[in-house]
């Protein structure tokens, strides 16, 4: 199952939290102002060294179409997320299968009025790749997407064996003004299902992985990646991004 990690910078978690945290806001709903409540909720659970909260929120999407002959022009949809927390630990980490935006604004909704106060982060790829593969053993690079990288050729993808010694990678690499914006990195180990892990980090501090490994095995994995990173001073705070609302077309069936 996909698993995907979102890293946080905590300003104010304590993962001993024991009272459920409310915010609220107002959203506009069918030409109607209404109030919709986020809440986090501690669930007296363990995942590795953390400790377990979840997140109930509400995200808004536009509706286009008609459902039993009637018109809709927004509905919400309620999400759950987990969210891991640790005293020990600088970091805060949403985890669930869906898209690491869902959490950071989940968690940016959450901050207005809680005891519950993260902020988003960024990570520089070019620098991040090097770090993990000087500090970490039994690690190579599998792919890596490249963008900003001129008028004709915006984009491009680079994967295989030892993709980052090919031409291209190092071409791009020291192109003025390109971003990496996504590695994905095999971490090698006998323990593992199928004796490597795929995994995939994101300039905007978002860790994946569709590979077959058990969940203290890929915390582990991210562990080392926030660790290595933080002390390397690699891992900055980034801009708040918008919440944008999505649209769902519903088609009305007989």
């Amino acid at each position: 199952m996909r698993k995907v990690v979102t890293i946080n910078k905590k300003i104010e978690f304590d993962e001993n939290l024991d009272e459920v945290q409310t915010s609220v806001t107002k959203i506009k709903m069918n030409g109607l102002e209404d109030n919709v409540e986020t809440k986090i909720i501690p669930q007296g659970e363990k995942i590795a060294d953390y400790n377990v909260f979840k997140i109930i929120y509400y995200k808004k999407y536009n509706v286009t179409g008609m459902v039993d002959g009637k018109p809709f022009e927004s509905i919400l949809r309620k999400y759950e997320i987990p969210v891991l927390a640790s005293n020990n630990k600088k970091y805060v980490l949403s985890y669930s299968p869906i898209k690491g935006v869902i959490a950071r604004a989940a968690l940016k909704r959450v901050r207005k009025d809680t005891k519950v106060k993260c902020s988003p982060i960024k990570i520089n790829l070019f620098d991040a790749y090097s770090c993990i593969l000087k500090n970490l053993s039994d690690v190579k690079v599998f792919s890596g997407w490249f963008s900003k990288l001129g008028e004709q050729l915006q984009n491009a993808l680079l994967q295989g064996n030892s993709v980052d010694e090919d031409s291209d990678w190092k071409k791009y690499k020291n192109k003025n003004g390109a971003e990496l914006k996504n590695i994905q990195l095999r971490f090698f180990d006998d323990k593992y299902i199928t004796g490597s892990v795929i995994i995939s980090i994101s300039s905007r501090g978002f860790i994946f992985t569709n590979s077959r490994v058990l969940e203290k095995d890929f915390f582990e994995i991210v562990d080392k990646i926030v660790d290595v990173l933080d002390k390397n001073g690699i891992i900055k705070d980034a801009e708040e991004e918008e919440e944008v609302e999505g649209t769902i077309y519903i088609v009305d069936r007989e």
